[in-house]
């Protein structure tokens, strides 16, 4: 009678009757949620860098075609 006690006591426990499987529960979606997070952080930044590489572009064009002009002033006053 007593071996099939210690028996009893060496099966493993399910999860649900290990202490805390509550919070360790809550903390694997908490990861899930924080991932998300970050995934939806890393678009939004790429999103904003290309939004700042499209600026950047118009601003050299717009450079490019100030110094285009400014040759072309200087060829008509030489």
């Amino acid at each position: 009678m007593t071996s099939s006690v210690s028996f009893m006591e060496e099966r493993p426990k399910r999860e649900e009757e290990t202490e805390g499987w509550k919070e360790r529960e809550r903390g694997r979606t908490g990861e899930k949620k924080r991932a998300r997070k970050r995934e939806g952080r890393k678009e939004r930044k790429k999103e904003r860098e290309k939004e700042r590489e499209k600026e950047r572009k118009k601003e050299r064009k717009k450079e490019r075609k100030e110094r285009k002009e400014g040759k072309e002033r200087k060829k008509l006053f030489y």
